[in-house]
């Protein structure tokens, strides 16, 4: 999860929704927690996509020997 949100910051288009200390509007905010949302619902659609388990191993098709 911390990558994912590394690199979304890290996104030219998202860098502006960098918060800053004592002078960060309220609609940042709110984009802040929306895009935290969507990143955190997400990444377990993304892990299953991939192939990654629950147990960090990664799932094996029966009957492709």
């Amino acid at each position: 999860m911390v990558s994912s949100v590394v690199g979304f910051y890290s996104s030219p288009l998202f860098t502006r929704l960098l918060p800053e200390r004592q002078d960060t509007p309220l609609t940042k905010i709110i984009g802040n927690c929306v895009s935290l949302l969507v990143l955190s619902s997400a990444l377990p659609v993304f892990s299953r996509t991939l192939g990654e388990s629950r147990r960090g191993g990664t799932r094996v098709t029966p009957g492709l020997g």
